[in-house]
């Protein structure tokens, strides 16, 4: 199934289940939008910097930057009400892999996980939805469970890089489905990144299974000129 076939059957369920109005500024929605037009030309693609860093060198690949209609479109798709507006949202990753030469990159791709508490307070995981969806369109296999959180860490909205890292230290571990990363390139995927620290952490409790290479992909980035990876 192509990418241009797989977003209108994603349209379709999603014009099937909710009423035509765009989920950001409530507006009627025409034909198989699932946002309105002015705030779908409001999303500020990232195409020309394919990336800040993830852990000793290896690039992170944002689709766009996270601020309005992102900051109010990915809460909305957080929540129970609207997760199908998650795959939607991937293929902004599609795109700007492609962009950035990294399309045929992985070999397999892993979401980052939640901790259990918060799978069952939200029913799903985002980056795991994400990561199917680039799964089925890239035509690579989705290790959900290569990576388990076993510790439940705070938000942590608020702080930098290296209090975010100390928080997540340990909070990461190989899971039931790590051996599918041995010796392959990695697709790690969330899906926003702020500082970079979420990322790093799971990567640190994959790379002693030794995959062959590792790049991070995201639907949205923060771009404060204080976040830097």
């Amino acid at each position: 199934m192509t990418l241009s076939s797989l977003s209108s059957l994603y349209s379709d369920l999603l014009r099937l289940f909710f009423p035509a109005r765009c989920p950001v500024c409530d507006r009627d929605l025409a034909g198989n939008e699932w946002i309105c037009t002015d705030c779908r030309e409001a999303i500020r693609r990232i195409r020309s910097d394919p990336g800040l860093r993830l852990l000793e060198g290896r690039p992170v690949i944002a689709a766009c930057a996270y601020e309005h209609p992102l900051t109010e479109l990915i809460p909305i798709a957080k929540s129970a009400v609207r997760p199908i507006l998650f795959p939607l949202l991937a293929d902004e990753i599609v795109i700007a892999l492609t962009a950035a030469g990294l399309a045929r990159y992985p070999e397999v791709i892993v979401p980052v996980p939640l901790h259990p508490a918060r799978y069952r307070e939200r029913g799903f995981n985002q980056a795991e939805v994400i990561a199917r969806r680039l799964g089925k369109v890239c035509d690579r296999p989705v290790a959900a469970r290569a990576l388990k959180r076993i510790r439940h860490t705070p938000p942590q909205k608020q702080s930098d890089r290296e209090t975010r890292l100390q928080v997540l230290e340990n909070a990461f571990a190989p899971g039931p489905d790590a051996d599918m990363v041995a010796g392959q390139r990695v697709l790690l995927i969330d899906d926003v990144v702020t500082t970079g620290a979420t990322l790093t952490a799971s990567w640190r409790a994959l790379e002693p299974l030794r995959p062959a290479g590792v790049i991070g992909a995201a639907v949205a980035r923060t771009v404060s000129t204080k976040t830097r990876y």
